[in-house]
């Protein structure tokens, strides 16, 4: 299982050239959804989740679509929400420093964690410390105030420094989870120190695929020192787990 992959965008990368590359490493599904860069008015959005939806549309059994707003659009992002749900997306992607450098907790977000929740769906939000908009800090402040929300930190924050302390930061936000794709390469402390301090089921394998190399995350879980049942969580479960029954794959019972 892979989760965060893009798929679309200027070289459009296509169903098949996913299913080729996850074949390669052994990776039986995908969460994948448009690039972020580049998209910018409403149409845009629309047409990168038309793509995907096509893709998981003709291979039901190895994608799983998440839909990509804008908060700054309001309505339309709402509205974008509504379609892609209604034809079986399973959760949301933000990505705040490509669509207009939106702080993670300011209010602009709330309407799209409160639909989130409504529809018990997951947020993939992208975490970094050089926009200075969407640190793991302002992803703890917004997970503190939607506790009912399932919240996903990209990246662990991208700081070879402070992501040793990203366990202390989630510990009493039970309802966060983090994926390790465009971490640092430090295996003990993207994958080993917050399985034992979070838990398993917190701790989410991901690619960033096809920008960056499959084999580099799954590296960071053979190379955590986990236990079989631990790595099989990570590598999987744990993420569908996080998606609403009647949206995973057919045939995938956890």
């Amino acid at each position: 299982m892979g989760i965060r992959e893009q798929i679309g965008g200027i070289k459009r990368h296509t169903p098949e050239d996913k299913t080729r590359l996850r074949e390669r490493w052994g990776i039986d599904r995908a969460c994948i959804f448009p690039p972020a860069p580049g998209l910018v008015r409403p149409e845009h959005f629309g047409e990168g989740n038309d793509y995907v939806a096509e893709a998981a549309r003709r291979y039901p059994d190895r994608f799983i679509p998440f839909v990509i707003v804008n908060p700054w659009y309001k309505d339309e992002a709402i509205q974008e929400l509504k379609r892609n749900v209604d034809r079986g997306f399973a959760g949301i992607k933000l990505y705040p420093p490509g669509h207009g450098f939106y702080p993670i907790d300011s209010p602009l977000v709330f309407p799209i964690v409160e639909f989130a929740i409504a529809h018990d769906l997951p947020i993939l939000i992208h975490t970094d410390f050089n926009t200075k908009v969407t640190t793991p800090f302002h992803f703890a402040r917004l997970a503190a105030r939607y506790p009912e929300a399932k919240l996903i930190m990209a990246h662990l924050g991208m700081d070879p420094d402070v992501v040793h302390f990203i366990p202390d930061i989630l510990q009493d936000l039970p309802n966060t989870y983090i994926e390790i794709s465009c971490a640092p390469d430090i295996p003990d402390a993207v994958v080993t120190k917050p399985v034992r301090r979070l838990g398993a089921h917190r701790v989410l394998f991901a690619s960033d695929a096809p920008g960056l190399a499959p084999e580099l995350a799954l590296l960071k879980v053979k190379l955590a020192n986990l236990t079989e049942e631990e790595e099989t969580e990570v590598l999987g479960r744990a993420f569908l787990r996080l998606i609403p029954p009647d949206r995973r794959p057919p045939g995938v019972d956890v």
